[in-house]
């Protein structure tokens, strides 16, 4: 009698799996590295993570601001249609204005570019970003890569 073969265990995922350059990241108003992002994803509980959303949007824009959007969120799948984002029009009118259509195209522009540009200021940027936030959490939830 053979043994059935025990279901695979999926890995546990990190934040900064996700979002690499989290690593060493102090939170918005700590001057440590927030212990956080080397816990599991799903550990945050699913009422937190909408507010965990914007506070990685409002790190990537303070952090990263010299980086192409596409490197501050590497696990989004190059295809990923950017109008398909859950986003207000003023915020996916700015994606349109820019060009962006897909994710792949994020790696084209740097933080700065887009927050220095005609009406995107930082409350806008933050709305992008946390949609792209979430997206990569699901692409990163579901085994999916970037290119």
């Amino acid at each position: 009698m053979s043994e059935a073969a025990a279901p695979e265990t999926p890995p546990t995922l990190l934040w900064t799996d996700a979002f690499p350059w989290l690593a060493g990241v102090a939170g918005l108003d700590a001057n440590q590295p927030d212990p956080r992002w080397s816990e599991p994803i799903a550990a945050t509980p699913e009422p937190e993570m909408p507010a965990v959303a914007l506070e990685v949007a409002k790190l990537a824009i303070q952090h990263r601001p010299t980086s192409y959007i596409g490197s501050v969120f590497p696990r989004l799948p190059a295809e990923l249609r950017l109008n398909n984002l859950d986003l207000p029009s003023r915020q996916r009118n700015v994606l349109r204005r820019h060009g962006l259509e897909t994710a792949g195209d994020l790696r084209t522009v740097t933080v700065t570019e887009l927050l220095t540009s005609w009406s995107v200021g930082p409350r806008v940027l933050e709305g992008i970003f946390t949609a792209l936030v979430e997206e990569s959490l699901a692409a990163t939830m579901s085994g999916a890569t970037a290119d």
